[in-house]
């Protein structure tokens, strides 16, 4: 009895078996129909923007005189796809212990801008030559992906001139009558 059972069931097994091939056969196309069709490729994923900011720090000249006001622009521009929200905006006068200029507008060295273009002023003190210096401090953001971030900026020299050294004169027109010549 145990034969004839366990005949029976390698029977059923083959006829189950036999049976699933069968409608595996019948459901896949033939081979020649897999090899001249590939199947679609998949699309390759958008390329991820790497970070990258400029700043620039521009003054609306290279020379003032002493009292006059100097206006400096600071810009930022950022790769598309890309943030850059900034903490800090900080512009100073770079390397002198005595400073040449002062803050007019904003009053300090360091604020939380609010938008791009930001313009400071300052007025000149007394005559020599100075740079200025601006740095960023933000979070820099592409796809996703949040990293604290710095970017500098600095101008050339700018020359502070004493009132008395002027590289220009000064025309007054005046009204000249040679002496005694007669006027009516």
């Amino acid at each position: 009895m145990r034969i004839a059972r366990r005949s029976l069931l390698v029977i059923v097994a083959a006829i189950i078996a036999t049976a699933g091939l069968t409608l595996l056969w019948i459901t896949l196309p033939p081979a020649t129909a897999l090899s001249a069709s590939p199947a679609p490729m998949p699309e390759p994923f958008a390329p991820t923007a790497e970070f990258s900011a400029t700043l620039r720090l521009t003054p609306d000249r290279a020379r003032v005189e002493v009292g006059q006001v100097l206006i400096l622009t600071v810009e930022l521009d950022v790769v598309e796809g890309c943030g850059y929200p900034i903490m800090e905006l900080t512009v100073v006068e770079a390397g002198n212990n005595t400073p040449l200029f002062a803050h007019i507008e904003p009053s300090k060295d360091t604020i939380f801008p609010d938008v791009f273009p930001s313009v400071w002023s300052f007025r000149a003190l007394r005559p020599g030559t100075a740079t200025f210096s601006a740095e960023t401090f933000g979070e820099g953001n592409c796809d996703g992906a949040w990293f604290w971030h710095y970017e500098n900026a600095r101008t050339d020299e700018i020359a502070v001139l004493d009132t008395i050294d002027r590289p220009y004169y000064t025309w007054i027109p005046t009204a000249y009558a040679p002496a005694g010549e007669n006027r009516e």
